[in-house]
């Protein structure tokens, strides 16, 4: 029997690929420095609605947050100017003065910083460590939405939603938060992209990617949810992503849509050698131009 969608609880999504799990242990291992633990072998799915799943999926627990943040990719990610973010450029146009705003998996606090005079923002991440912002809350959805519900008028979670088992359940605890009338903006990796076209990609993955999003699929979740859909669309990466992997993308065979992972030494030697001459082309050549790393993002309102 095929596995539920996340996004539009349809069973008819067809097999894309059986992924084993001691290949992404290595990989992660290998490209981060993070002893995973066992993961088990998965299956990536792709479903009408425009979603791509790995089932079974589980999610990366605070051990291995911990060691993946102490990695120089995310530690460039963090430390990205905010205004180099253009989900948090798309967010703020619809958060007015007087707003209360809550920041689900905030951590570092960077989309607190963008706030209009007179809007307040709450970062809560129950995974936050040393880098987080001093006054980030060290707790889930689940709990602040028990302490303060229906309390705010903007809900967001940004690069989150890709990252937990059942994103339904994370998205209604997030309407908990809400006021009536108020909006909900998620905004995760989209695919297809440049980043879901780098094989053998960890960061694409278990225990960290259990679902790819695009703006058809956001849409749908919304619907489903009963939400009313004001954007669901594309913006552009970070800068600090496209330093991490553009060089990756360009320097990497492309490989099948359908094959995203496999064993292939080839493949592996292409990858480090890329690594290796990042630093170098990145001075000397940039780090390619806006558009081709990209996010979905959504801004729906609660009835």
């Amino acid at each position: 029997m095929n596995p539920a969608c996340p996004c539009c609880g349809g069973t008819q999504a067809r097999v894309v690929q059986r992924v084993n799990g001691g290949l992404l242990r290595a990989l992660w291992r290998l490209q981060h420095g993070v002893r995973t633990g066992p993961i088990p072998t998965t299956t990536l799915h792709e479903c009408g609605c425009g979603l791509r799943f790995f089932s079974p999926a589980r999610a990366g627990d605070a051990a291995f947050y911990r060691a993946a943040y102490s990695h120089r990719s995310f530690r460039a990610w963090f430390s990205n100017p905010p205004e180099d973010h253009a989900d948090f450029l798309a967010a703020i146009a619809h958060i007015r003065a007087g707003d209360r705003v809550l920041d689900v998996g905030g951590h570092g606090g960077a989309f607190a910083r963008l706030m209009p005079r007179g809007a307040d923002c709450t970062v809560i991440d129950p995974y936050a460590d040393e880098y987080a912002a001093s006054d980030t809350l060290r707790e889930t959805a689940c709990a602040h939405a028990l302490a303060r519900p229906g309390h705010y008028d903007v809900v967001c979670a940004f690069q989150v939603i890709e990252h937990v088992e059942d994103p339904g359940l994370l998205a209604r605890e997030m309407m908990a938060c809400l006021k009536p009338g108020g909006l909900l903006i998620l905004a995760g990796p989209t695919w297809p992209s440049a980043l879901t076209q780098i094989p053998n990609l960890a960061i694409n993955a278990p225990p960290h990617h259990l679902t790819w999003w695009s703006p058809p699929a956001f849409e749908c979740f919304a619907a489903r949810l009963g939400l009313d859909v004001l954007e669901a669309r594309t913006v552009e990466g970070t800068a600090a992503l496209r330093r991490v992997y553009h060089w990756l993308a360009r320097l990497t065979p492309d490989v099948p849509a359908d094959q995203p992972f496999r064993h292939s030494w080839w493949l592996h030697g292409r990858l480090v050698l890329a690594a290796a001459l990042r630093p170098v082309l990145n001075a000397v050549l940039g780090c390619g131009p806006p558009g081709l790393f990209t996010d979905a993002f959504l801004v729906a309102r609660k009835p």
